[in-house]
């Protein structure tokens, strides 16, 4: 939603959101290797880091922004009513 790359450990759902979404680095978190270079590669690619945090705003704003997941809730709530309160 910054606007800003993210980096997020492997094997997590939130690796598969980032690289989904092309918004940030995924890393093994335990390799601090890894992370230094992770962090060097963003800090020396201003490009990179725009073009990632462009996909992150562009993502929430088309996706996952408060007023889209409303209407997602609000939707759920009602197939669920309409499942569960109509007569068999």
């Amino acid at each position: 939603m910054a606007g800003k790359p993210i980096l997020v450990n492997t094997g997590t759902e939130m690796a598969n959101f980032v690289e989904n979404e092309k918004c940030g680095l995924v890393i093994e978190g335990k390799d601090l290797v890894r992370i230094k270079e992770a962090i060097l590669r963003l800090k020396e690619n201003p490009e990179l880091c725009r073009q990632l945090g462009e996909n992150g705003r562009k993502a929430y704003e088309q996706k996952y922004s408060w007023r889209i997941m409303e209407q997602r809730l609000k939707d759920l709530y009602l197939n669920l009513n309409q499942k569960y309160s109509s007569p068999n």
